[in-house]
């Protein structure tokens, strides 16, 4: 997603907010001088919000990437994953018992964009939780994943995510009282400190045009030591998900489903590493 349509997607939400305090501004005004009274207020201002709200939901509706067809077939359950939702949640339950992975979308990407990737960790050995988020922006659902591990028990839990949602998995890590075995980034780097005992995969595509290279350096000084790196030559940025070409993205050439194999292939082998 890119920076733009981020921005104006946050921008929007506020402008609910400023809508909302004008409003009550006016109605204050109007109170003031009975010529509203109490019951009419209300519906104003309960109004004016509702009204700002539907807008908003409406942009990110109109904007967001939708998950293609071939994701989609990750939903149904297999001969070594079972595939259930848990509320808004997808769960993969593959063989394993004792290790699982929270995942955190993109920006704008409908969530079902990342059952392939979910699927073939399960069926490796990691179950994992593949989260939905408040008008598909992880910020706005950072901890998310505090149900997720109130709800099941797993000797290690991993957080993980996508571009703006791997921003927010590592936000999670520095927030949360929960212990976290590792923390698995996507095309995506911290934008403030995180645990440093905590280990950190770092996956990237070499034809991303998304992510910043300036950023993601600057990031750096973030990390913990235990730092696993991996470039995926061919890779860019949208192909992590399901859900076609991203703007300013640059051109892969990998296919799709071999970028995500070797990114599921990767974070199996940082998990048994840190074993």
């Amino acid at each position: 997603m890119t920076a733009i349509t981020i921005i104006l997607t946050i921008i929007s939400f506020i402008m609910i907010g400023e809508i909302v305090l004008l409003t009550v501004g006016i109605v204050r005004k109007l109170r003031h001088k009975e010529l509203l009274s109490f019951s009419k207020s209300l519906i104003v201002i309960f109004g004016a919000g509702a009204v700002s709200a539907a807008a908003a939901y409406l942009f990110v509706t109109l904007v967001y990437y939708r998950a293609e067809p071939s994701a989609l077939s990750y939903l149904e359950s297999g001969e070594k994953v079972t595939v259930t939702r848990e509320g808004s949640t997808y769960f993969f339950d593959g063989p394993g018992e004792d290790k699982a992975l929270i995942f955190y979308p993109g920006a704008l990407v409908e969530q079902e964009a990342y059952a392939e990737i979910m699927y073939r960790l399960a069926e490796n050995g990691i179950d994992t939780f593949l989260a939905d988020m408040p008008f598909h922006i992880a910020l706005f659902g950072v901890d998310t994943g505090n149900k997720i591990i109130a709800s099941h028990t797993y000797d290690k839990w991993y957080m993980s995510g996508h571009s703006l949602g791997g921003v927010a998995a590592a936000e999670y890590c520095l927030e949360t009282e929960n212990d976290i075995d590792g923390l698995v980034l996507l095309a995506s780097y911290p934008y403030s400190d995180i645990d440093k005992n905590i280990p950190v995969c770092m996956i990237f595509g070499t034809e991303d045009r998304v992510m910043s290279p300036k950023r993601y350096e600057k990031s750096k000084g973030f990390f913990a030591d235990r730092v696993y790196e991996y470039f995926i030559e061919g890779g860019n940025h949208a192909q992590f998900g399901s859900y076609g070409e991203q703007n300013g993205d640059g051109k892969a050439t990998i296919t799709p489903e071999e970028q995500k194999r070797i990114t599921a292939d990767e974070i199996v082998k940082f998990v048994n590493d840190g074993e």
